[in-house]
């Protein structure tokens, strides 16, 4: 019954994501969000994470089985075909008396008749079963680190498991920026191309008048045909961040996809972060704590240790004079206490090893959180550094197009010529590049000062 549970649990969800890859396959339009869902589900290092997650908390359930008594049955049986005869010869025995003087027993001078004894005895088969309880009561502490060093496994599994969804969230999130940019520089090359046809038509109307020299429609056409390999360099970049971003998510690479989003960064406050909140934080203190745990079980080796053994047992067999010897249960209780004296060292080194692997792994977290406060500074200057680049091509974007407009007015009056002109568009053309690159890095700084700060759930 649980398989076939199992069986319509996945089936569900199949029937879920196989909906959603046809909406996907119709509309071919995906926000940041959707390629976040499509990433976690398909994502083979979170299938594992999840694995693991599953497999320490088991662990952890086994653990604590520790604590409760161990009952086992057993049974044994045998057959043996020994058997035969005891005789004891009868015959006169002197009786003794105490002597008052020695007060040890002494032959008082008078006998008793003893008249023999004959034992017929055979093993033939043997039956024994019962079941056995074993309670630890004492164990030096190691039941308890032992749960303990479990339950630290099942914790860090799940640390593990939120770093691994960070990292696929970062990943994702490049290769949707990386998208984004690639579609925005698309546009821009198509925008300067545009520029240049237009220009193109009215230099060649120009000349066909006798207005301008054929050697201004060739500056033009060169322009052209450099933006013409600017835009085909784009369009690649466009496709190869477009299949890089489907498998990512888990889509087939040929998979036409619109980006419903743009280049702009959502906002987020920089208000004295921490590294607390970063799950290799957390990772980190487990390391520390299960070192510690797995200390205590080495000292537990050189403690006492107190049991309990219980044991009910039936056995059957063996015959004495015809009659069965053994057919009646019997009970039995134990207690079990051994105390380490000495074994030349081999467990005060333990310790000692243990302890010093405590305070290593102590040193390392120490180091570790420094180089994340370290990298989350790093983040931060990267992020305000963004935020002003991205506003500086604002205004730099702005003073281009106001700039194309003025060329292009002397341009018309015949105060300016084309290759002026043509130089005016080819600074708006790099505004707008830089404008790009720079909402670009904002989105990418962002991501990692989120990463850094441990904000991403």
């Amino acid at each position: 019954m649980q398989t076939t549970f199992r069986s319509q649990y996945r089936l569900f969800f199949t029937l879920i994501f196989v909906g959603f890859a046809v909406v996907i396959s119709a509309q071919d339009t995906l926000t940041i969000d959707q390629c976040l869902t499509l990433a976690l589900e398909n994502n083979k290092q979170i299938l594992a994470a999840a694995k693991n997650v599953e497999a320490a908390s088991l662990t952890a359930k086994s653990t604590r089985g520790n604590f409760f008594p161990n009952v086992t049955a057993s049974a044994l049986g045998g057959y043996s075909t020994a058997d035969g005869t005891i005789d004891i010869a009868g015959g006169n025995l002197p009786v003794l008396a105490v002597d008052p003087s020695t007060g040890l027993p002494t032959p008082n001078g008078s006998f008793a008749y003893f008249p023999g004894l004959g034992l017929d005895y055979q093993i033939g088969a043997i039956v024994t079963a019962g079941i056995d309880i074993e309670q630890p009561i004492y164990m030096g502490g190691k039941i308890v680190a032992a749960n303990k060093l479990a339950q630290i496994g099942q914790q860090a599994a799940q640390a593990q498991q939120r770093l691994t969804e960070a990292q696929i969230v970062v990943s994702v999130e490049q290769a949707y920026a990386n998208a984004i940019k690639a579609r925005e520089m698309c546009a821009v090359a198509a925008k300067f191309c545009q520029l240049l046809d237009t220009l193109h038509n009215n230099v060649q109307s120009a000349v066909a008048h006798g207005m301008r020299h054929r050697n201004d429609l060739m500056k033009v056409e060169v322009r052209q045909a450099e933006a013409q390999l600017k835009q085909q360099q784009a369009e690649n970049a466009r496709r190869l961040a477009t299949m890089n971003l489907c498998y990512i998510v888990g889509l087939p690479l040929e998979q036409k996809l619109e980006l419903a989003d743009d280049l702009e960064a959502s906002s987020v406050a920089v208000d004295q972060p921490n590294v607390d909140a970063r799950p290799e934080r957390e990772l980190l203190d487990f390391q520390v704590a299960a070192a510690e745990q797995k200390l205590r079980l080495t000292r537990s080796d050189a403690l006492p240790h107190v049991g309990l053994l219980g044991s009910l047992r039936y056995t059957h067999g063996a015959e004495l004079n015809g009659e069965t010897l053994f057919n009646d249960p019997t009970a039995s209780v134990l207690l079990n206490v051994n105390v380490p004296i000495f074994n030349f060292g081999k467990r005060s080194n333990s310790t000692r090893a243990a302890k010093i692997e405590a305070e290593k792994v102590a040193i390392e977290r120490n180091n570790r959180t420094e180089q994340m406060q370290l990298e989350l500074n790093m983040a931060m200057n990267n992020l305000a550094e963004a935020q002003l680049e991205t506003a500086l091509t604002i205004k730099q974007l702005a003073q281009a197009e106001e700039n194309l407009r003025l060329s292009g007015l002397q341009l018309k009056h015949g105060k300016e010529t084309i290759s002026e002109h043509l130089e005016a568009q080819t600074l708006m053309q790099q505004a707008h590049a830089q404008n790009v690159e720079a909402k670009y890095k904002l989105r990418l700084a962002t991501t990692a000062y989120r990463k850094a700060a441990g904000l991403i759930k």
